[in-house]
């Protein structure tokens, strides 16, 4: 999660915007929490055989990154995993 998040503030400072790692990664877990076991939207989508909204996420992250100049490996790298989730699940764009 910190490497992710790490990710998200790195592009997020480009944009003029400050991201605390730490207290970000300190509200999520707090969060997980609270909301106790659940499966998220994205497992959801997966189990469902529906595509996910992976592209918007950590792919936006991935993508700008890249196009800045910067590295996103973790965030590329989830991205990546996912899609092959998809492609052996038989879910098409």
């Amino acid at each position: 999660m910190n490497h992710i998040v790490s990710e998200f503030a790195q592009l997020a400072r480009t944009e003029g915007v400050e991201l605390d790692v730490e207290e970000t990664i300190a509200y999520l877990k707090a969060l997980a929490l609270k909301v106790g076991s659940h499966y998220p939207s994205m497992h959801q989508d997966l189990a469902n055989r529906r595509l996910t909204e992976i592209d918007f996420l950590n792919g936006t992250v991935a993508r700008e990154s890249e196009a800045k100049g910067l590295e996103a490996p973790y965030c590329q790298m989830i991205t990546q995993l996912i899609h092959a989730k998809e492609d052996v699940l038989g879910i098409s764009k």
